[in-house]
């Protein structure tokens, strides 16, 4: 059976409704894929996802920067910084050349992170 490791996948006004903060004594966060308007992606960890999608975009509109098109939300993890990490180190080959964003197709993105996902340790209680 396939651990269901996407909790959000949609529109990023939505992300403050349908994601609250997580407010844990534990190292517990999500990871965030924020896909641009100009085809780039890029990798953020945060305990506030709905904080992480404003911030951007109050930074991208203050720099002129690409606005987001589209996000994807992971599950909570225990070390979520750590899984970021690894996430990055499997996508390396992708990052953009003086940027911290990514070139990679969706399907390539989804299948390294779910891979990192697979051996993380998921938040407690959160086996459905």
């Amino acid at each position: 059976m396939q651990k269901k490791f996407w909790i959000y996948d949609g529109p990023p006004q939505y992300a403050d409704l349908k994601l609250p903060a997580i407010s844990s004594t534990l190292s517990i966060g999500h990871i965030l894929f924020f896909f641009l308007h100009d085809g780039s992606v890029w990798l953020f960890a945060s305990r506030n996802p709905g904080k992480c999608v404003s911030s951007w975009s109050n930074t991208a509109r203050r720099y002129d920067l690409h606005e987001i098109n589209h996000i994807m939300v992971s599950q909570p993890f225990l070390f979520y910084t750590s899984v970021k990490k690894n996430i990055e180190k499997n996508i390396e080959g992708y990052r953009m050349k003086k940027s911290g964003g990514y070139i990679i197709d969706r399907e390539t993105l989804t299948a390294e992170a779910e891979n990192v996902f697979a051996m993380a340790k998921p938040m407690p209680d959160s086996d459905d």
